[in-house]
């Protein structure tokens, strides 16, 4: 059995699952030819941070993206602080309007 990799992960946490993360959309439509590198991953507030992240690290990536909303916040830095603290040399890549 071989495991799906991917160097980029446009991780989207979103409210609920009929929400999508359009931000991440548009940003993996506009990767040129690093498209193809990329995957987009969603899930929602519900999942604990550690399910986020293992989801995540089963795709092997380089560099993982968030999408930080008011909503997720919290879930951001947490899923954020377990990626670095598991694996330190991934890449991450905040953005969305709650960035600050």
């Amino acid at each position: 059995m071989t495991t799906l990799t991917h160097d980029i992960v446009l991780l989207g946490i979103n409210a609920r699952y009929r929400h999508t993360a359009f931000g991440l959309r548009y940003l993996q439509a506009n990767l040129g030819e690093l498209e193809s590198r990329s995957v987009l991953v969603e899930t929602t507030i519900a999942q604990l941070p550690m399910e986020i992240v293992e989801r995540v690290l089963k795709l092997q990536p380089t560099i993982v993206g968030l999408g930080v909303y008011v909503w997720n916040t919290t879930l951001c830095l947490q899923v954020a602080q377990l990626l670095k603290a598991i694996r330190p040399e991934i890449q991450l890549v905040l953005g969305g309007p709650e960035i600050s």
